[in-house]
């Protein structure tokens, strides 16, 4: 995926492009590009323009095309849709969520809507077993029921720090901030149970894991 709206389908073996997809940008974007998620033979991809694309793995044809955001409102800045934050694809559902507009999740297969959430994201989304969890716009971190999207509960403690993608790490949700601290919050009431300042500047990624560890 490109800044250009591009995306290229490339031979792992030679790095010859085999397919490419022209996209539309607006004229304002975030600066920034969503990553494409391939889950079987297809690859879904998020865009600027506020929509989700499935695209076949092996040739680029399209499967289907669905709006996320809609952009509207009185100005270029206040239509801005992009999705930078990227998509989870978990158990034949896609779940994404876009700046200036929502969090939805729709079917694999057609692309229909199963239901969307007002809150906008630019660091993105995880998915668990049961729940969908988000940093929104404003740094408020949300947990959602993952089948009807309704809210279970929002934290709203670390509004405008800036707060990267949460984490799962056994029963507590991670985030990242702008001062370098990193904030544990309680998975299933989202009550903060802790806090670490491991820098004095912000965190260029969201935390990830492995098995046990917080990296």
């Amino acid at each position: 995926c490109s800044n250009d709206g591009r995306v290229s389908g490339l031979d792992l073996a030679t790095g010859k492009r085999i397919w490419q997809v022209d996209r539309d940008v607006p004229l304002l974007t975030l600066r920034g590009t969503g990553s494409a998620i391939i889950e079987g033979d297809t690859a879904f991809i998020p865009g600027d323009s506020g929509k989700v694309i499935a695209v076949n793995v092996a040739d680029g044809a399209l499967r289907w095309e669905q709006a996320i955001n809609v952009s509207n409102g009185r100005n270029e800045l206040e239509r801005v849709a992009d999705i930078d934050g990227g998509a989870v694809v978990a158990n034949g559902d896609l779940f994404v969520a876009g700046y200036n507009g929502q969090t939805s999740a729709v079917t694999v297969s057609s692309g229909s809507t199963l239901w969307t959430y007002q809150g906008p994201s630019v660091v993105g989304l995880i998915v668990d077993e049961r729940r969908v969890y988000l940093t929104d716009s404003e740094s408020q971190v949300i947990a959602l029921d993952r089948r009807s999207g309704a809210e279970i509960w929002k934290q709203d403690a670390l509004l405008n720090r800036f707060v990267t993608k949460p984490v799962v790490l056994g029963k507590s949700l991670v985030v990242a901030d702008f001062e370098g601290y990193l904030h544990a919050l309680n998975i299933d009431t989202g009550a903060q149970i802790g806090r670490t300042q491991l820098a004095s500047e912000a965190f260029s990624a969201a935390p990830t894991t492995s098995q046990d560890l917080l990296i």
